[in-house]
């Protein structure tokens, strides 16, 4: 398996010289971002190499180059070795030490430097282990202390407590040792598919290594109609639970499951069960999100206390009963405002490509249902949209422009490619109100970027991510072409590689520092932000010439809606407590030792929690100066389908109570004329 992943991984090298827009040298320097990149990979914590190890592992810092472009695997067959026994002395150190209850009274510290640096003997591996689950199990156990304020717990109490958050924070340690161990090919197979990896994103952050698995379940995030089993979860008293069935779904075809159904474990075909009797519902979410081809064995837990096995195999969702992930409402106050949440930039793909049916089909359907209500101005909501297809951007830009140039991109040639909307017309040319934040990116920044350089749309909320570049999925075959059509053909493993920038068609670019909006306005994703231009091997870019054939359309009241928003945040009780937050979590931090004494950290979750509570609390007081309509198409579906009524209603909490769709309300009426 070695020899395989060394193969492979001078693969990724050619392609990336190949078709990369901006490739790296494999060198020196290379060689020693590659090593860093595969130890924080495989020990992001350092609680499996030990000093011993690191040093054993360092020599090859400097040579790595040489291992890959010779196709070599000396390296490889070392670290996997390493890590194989490493990841065993973890196991059964974890076992070992789960047997003891932890003593949150007894003076005890967890030293930043411990925390930081890689252990020297198997005592000091033992011990690390040992201060690490016992600091999860606090963490566990804080909330139920903090709620008693102060009251004292009996000792038997006590004791009860402990064992069960011990116990559950010990599965979900051993679920992590046991997701290596599972992983195809076992710990070789792991350590093999985190090396090619590295290799691939030491060239830049996109540019990404995929088992055929990985390759479908990023395609399928970029559909329409993702796999699925139709079922969604939450967080029971004793358990995750089944929450909600999807008609028409496996889940719900297979008559078995219920709502209210506890998975106590899951097991998909050929492979270990794992217990999940414990876990949050993220965790089994994240387990149930892979695999799209094989089957599924879950045991559930009735109401009436009978256990149950049920096998499950993921389907296309139904477009009928999905309809795709667009959202649309009315917002009726002094104006009615239409609002549509799009939460990604999709396209359904067919036999590894897109068909043509996307995100923007299905917004301008939605837009045409708004627009029979009567809409006086729109809010498109694209917060925590990370992007997808860019010709669903490119269409979706020509629903609000009339046909002209959209973007401008910059391949390894070097030239200077315009991307245009070619129809002529527009579905909407009313008021238009962009909501963007932290987590919008890629597409989503390339379209809000294209509608505010031609004065079409005013941009509200905090600047996007920053990624202003393009990939495409390719087998890992050094012939492989870009306009092949062959990116479905029987692979291994796939590579996923960036190959042109993206640029606005004023000349400047989104990447690095994103899309600033007309009107900024602050919000949790600045809370210690997570962007482009902090992540390692990210792509530098500077501007080119503008498009000279773009027309931009008449100015909009950018500054006098800067002056209403400023005045609504400035004496927002909200905003003011959510600034606070922010600042407060945003301060220098540097590493520090850890008490271990429950009193300790009760009284450390008290210093800065008053912000973020007040935050959080005064959504409550806030009156959105609307009611939430649905549509007539809505309207008569919500009749026959329960579901979608339980949805909508979700959706109306959240439209009357969220302070950032409030505000734009607020615009978009004044962009009408209010």
């Amino acid at each position: 398996m070695t020899g395989k992943a060394a193969d492979n991984a001078f693969i990724i090298t050619r392609m990336v010289a190949k078709y990369h827009v901006q490739p790296r040298t494999i060198d020196q320097v290379y060689s020693e971002d590659l090593y860093g990149s595969l130890i924080s990979r495989l020990d992001p914590d350092k609680i499996y190499f030990s000093r011993d190890d690191i040093s054993q592992l360092s020599r090859w810092k400097n040579s790595l180059d040489d291992q890959l472009l010779k196709r070599k695997s000396d390296f490889l067959k070392l670290i996997v070795s390493i890590y194989r026994d490493r990841v065993l002395q973890n196991d059964s150190l974890v076992d070992l030490i789960g047997r003891s209850a932890f003593h949150f009274d007894i003076p005890e510290t967890f030293t930043a430097k411990e925390d930081t640096s890689y252990v020297t003997t198997m005592a000091d591996r033992r011990l690390k282990l040992y201060k690490i689950l016992k600091w999860d199990v606090m963490e566990e156990l804080l909330p139920y202390y903090e709620s008693r304020n102060g009251k004292s717990i009996s000792s038997a109490r006590t004791d009860s407590l402990e064992k069960s958050a011990r116990t559950k924070i010990l599965r979900g340690f051993k679920r992590e040792i046991q997701r290596i161990r599972q992983f195809p090919g076992g710990t070789e197979g792991f350590v093999c598919d985190a090396y090619c990896s590295s290799v691939a994103t030491c060239f830049d952050p996109h540019t990404e290594y995929f088992s055929l698995q990985e390759k479908e379940n990023f395609q399928g995030e970029l559909g329409a109609k993702p796999m699925q089993f139709g079922f969604s979860l939450t967080q029971g008293k004793e358990g995750v639970e089944i929450a909600k069935l999807k008609p028409g779904s496996p889940a719900y075809r297979c008559g078995q499951m219920n709502v209210g159904d506890r998975i106590l474990s899951l097991q998909w075909e050929d492979m270990e069960v794992v217990d999940v009797s414990d876990a949050s519902t993220e965790e089994v979410n994240e387990m149930l999100s892979g695999e799209n081809q094989k089957k599924l064995t879950l045991t559930l837990k009735k109401n009436d206390g009978s256990v149950r096995k049920i096998i499950l195999q993921k389907e296309k969702a139904v477009l009928d009963d999905d309809l795709g992930k667009v959202k649309s409402f009315l917002l009726k106050g002094k104006r009615t405002v239409g609002f549509i949440s799009l939460p990604a930039f999709y396209s359904e793909w067919e036999n590894g490509r897109p068909d043509g049916v996307g995100c923007a089909d299905d917004v301008g359907k939605e837009i045409i249902k708004l627009k029979k209500e009567g809409m006086d101005a729109l809010i498109l909501d694209l917060r925590y949209n990370g992007g997808g297809s860019v010709p669903e951007a490119i269409a979706l830009t020509g629903i609000f422009i009339d046909a002209g140039p959209v973007a401008m991109v910059k391949d390894q040639d070097q030239k200077l490619y315009t991307l245009k909307d070619m129809n002529r017309g527009t579905l909407y040319d009313g008021p238009l109100l962009i909501i963007v934040n932290g987590f919008s990116a890629s597409a989503s920044e390339m379209f809000a970027a294209a509608l505010q350089d031609y004065n079409r749309a005013l941009i509200i909320g905090s600047p996007t991510y920053g990624k202003a570049t393009a990939q495409v999925i390719l087998p890992l075959d050094t012939a492989a072409g870009l306009q092949s059509g062959n990116h479905s053909s029987p692979s291994d493993g796939f590579l996923k590689i960036t190959i042109s920038k993206l640029y606005r068609i004023n000349g400047t670019t989104a990447q690095e520092n994103g899309v600033q909006p007309d009107i900024r306005i602050h919000d949790l994703t600045e809370v210690e932000p997570e962007r482009e231009k902090t992540s390692a091997f990210t792509i530098h870019a500077a501007a080119v010439d503008p498009n000279r054939y773009y027309q931009p359309y008449h100015p909009l009241p950018g500054e006098e809606m800067r002056r209403f928003a400023r005045s609504f945040t400035d004496s927002s009780r909200y905003f003011m407590a959510l600034k606070d937050y922010i600042d407060y979590r945003n301060k220098p931090k540097s590493p520090k030792d850890v008490s271990l004494q429950m009193e300790d950290q009760m009284k450390l979750e008290e210093e800065g929690a008053f912000a973020q509570e007040q935050a959080r609390d005064l959504r409550s007081g806030l009156r959105a100066p609307y009611e939430v309509q649905w549509h007539g198409y809505e309207n008569e579906r919500m009749k026959t389908d329960e579901n979608l009524r339980f949805d909508n209603a979700l959706w109306k909490e959240v439209l009357l109570s969220d302070p950032e769709i409030v505000l734009s309300y607020l615009i978009a009426s004044r962009m009408a004329g209010n």
